[in-house]
Formats: structure tokens, C-alpha cells, sequence
């Protein structure tokens, strides 16, 4: 019988040694979760600490890792490094249309609406059904005073996502700012039914 438990003991042992993970010790999807869930939390320096340690753990994950610290990063204000974390995203995987869209949205919130443009396009094309890429452009585009080219990225906006009040008002106010305030006014009472009040 002494040998029997022994053959158990050894086994118990190989079991946890090989199967049942440390305790405290967190795989790079659960870095990913953490730092998602700090982000969520406005808690930032923490998001971007677990984003990096889930890009150490697993080079598998560093693509979605990347895109979430890139979004991490602009919420938080430092759009420079929210670009590089979203270019380096872009290298590894140039079809990722939110690592596009993340990089517009990091451009755009410095003022750089050329290169925000430039990026919302490439979003456009990788996936042309995406209203966000659309409406994100009509945004930029407006900022640059383009109010014509803006009503039309709206209006692709709106046929993909007819719903989004934000995009009925956003061409609300570009239609205004050509002075077709008729149109303007459609727009606004639109978003307006869609619960945006002006």
C-alpha cells in the first residue's frame, strides 16, 4: 500500500505542478481584462501598466493589447503615445480597422485633422460599412471647414447607422454652417427624436 501512495503523492504533485496554474499568477488574458476594466474605471497609468504586461506575456495578444492601449492612452490625454501605440498596432496588423479609427480619433484630438482624415479613410476602406469611420471623418472634415464634404461623409453615416443622434445633429450643424438651414433644421429635429436636444 505504500507504494500505491506514493504513486498518488507523485501524481498529486506532477498535477499541480503542470496543470493547476500558481496562485496570483495572471495570464496575459487576464492582463488584458485587468487593464480593460481600468480603463473602464478612468484609472489609466494602472490600464496602460496591464496592457504592457499582457504584451509581455503573450506576443499573440500584442495586436489587441496595443489598440486597447492606444484608446486607453487618448482617453487619458496623451494622444502622442496613443499614436504610436496604435501605429505600432497598424504594423503588426495593417487591416485592423480600429487601430484606424483609434489613430484618427488620437490625431483628431490633437488638431491634426489632414492625418485624422487620412486615417479615418483607411478605416473607410478596410471596412466601408462602419458608420463610426464615417461619421468620425464628417468630424474632422467640419473642423477643417469643409462643411460640404462633411454633410456627405454624414450622409454615408446616416444610411449605414440611421439611428446615431450625434451624426443627425453633427450634420445638422455643418448643413448651418452653409447656411441651408431648412435642411439644418430636418437634421437637428431628427437627432432631436432620437434623444439629442440641441
Amino acid at each position: 500500500m505504500r507504494i500505491g501512495t506514493e504513486l498518488l503523492v507523485c501524481f498529486f504533485i506532477s498535477f499541480l505542478i503542470f496543470v493547476v496554474p500558481v496562485v496570483g499568477q495572471q495570464t496575459a488574458e487576464d492582463w488584458l481584462v485587468k487593464g480593460i476594466a481600468l480603463g473602464e474605471q478612468g484609472n489609466y497609468s494602472d490600464a496602460v501598466k496591464a496592457f504592457d504586461e499582457a504584451i509581455r506575456l503573450d506576443p499573440n495578444l500584442t495586436t489587441m493589447a496595443l489598440v486597447a492601449k492606444g484608446a486607453v492612452l487618448d482617453a487619458r490625454g496623451n494622444y502622442s503615445d496613443a499614436v504610436k501605440a496604435y501605429d505600432e498596432a497598424i504594423r503588426l496588423n495593417p487591416n485592423l480597422t480600429l487601430a484606424w479609427i483609434g489613430k484618427g480619433n488620437a490625431l483628431y484630438h490633437q488638431g491634426i485633422y489632414s492625418d485624422a482624415i487620412n486615417a479615418y479613410d483607411e478605416a473607410i476602406r478596410l471596412g466601408p460599412n462602419y458608420a463610426g469611420g464615417w461619421y468620425n471623418k464628417g468630424n474632422a472634415l467640419y473642423h477643417q471647414g469643409n462643411y460640404s464634404d462633411a454633410v456627405k461623409a454624414y450622409d454615408e453615416a446616416i444610411r449605414l447607422d440611421p439611428n446615431y443622434a450625434a451624426t443627425w445633429h453633427n450634420q445638422g450643424v455643418a448643413l448651418q454652417a452653409l447656411g441651408q438651414n431648412e435642411k439644418a433644421n430636418a437634421a437637428f429635429a431628427k437627432a432631436k427624436e432620437l434623444g439629442i436636444s440641441e
